[in-house]
């Protein structure tokens, strides 16, 4: 059985970085921050509450920032691959991927 990943008490708490980590924290494989925002973009067309707090909008800007915030403390793992120009992301579990 796999422990419950809480978010990160070191990390500001914004509504957006909380839907990035339940996203990030459930999904199987890695993620551009392209599929990222596109699942962003579907949770606040579906949350009406979220989506007026946001303006109804959400930047990409946005997502690259919380990635990045969560990666400067190690919660999330960038990676890309050869000859591509999209990173991917990871939520670091504390178990190495072969």
């Amino acid at each position: 059985m796999e422990a419950k990943v809480e978010f990160p008490s070191d990390i500001k708490r914004t509504r957006q970085r909380e839907e990035i980590f339940k996203i990030l924290s459930q999904a199987s494989e890695p993620m551009s921050a392209q599929d990222i925002y596109q699942q962003l973009l579907q949770i606040i067309g579906t949350a009406g509450d979220w989506g007026e707090a946001c303006g109804g909008s959400l930047a990409l800007s946005t997502v690259y920032r919380a990635l990045s915030a969560f990666e400067e403390k190690g919660y999330v793992h960038k990676s890309t691959l050869l000859g591509e120009d999209m990173s991917y992301y990871e939520w670091a579990t504390g178990q190495h991927k072969h």
